[in-house]
């Protein structure tokens, strides 16, 4: 029977992490936002907006650490 591992793996060694994506940041989002920040005249959605942002820019700092720690785990 075999394992759970060489199932997952085809039977082949596993040497270093593999990424089915690459991590890519979402600067082109924030940018895009931040244009539209500055179109808007409403303040109540002006700060939405920057919250968003700042969620944004939060999610893409922990998927940046995630990636390096297990791009570097081996």
């Amino acid at each position: 029977m075999k394992s759970l591992m060489d199932i997952l793996t085809g039977g082949k060694k596993i040497d270093r992490p593999i990424f089915r994506k690459e991590f890519e940041d979402s600067s082109e989002l924030i940018t895009e936002l931040e244009v539209i920040t500055s179109s808007v005249k409403v303040p109540a959605i002006k700060d939405e907006i920057a919250m968003d942002i700042g969620f944004i820019k939060a999610g893409d700092l922990g998927e940046k650490n995630v990636y390096y720690e297990i791009k570097n785990s081996f």
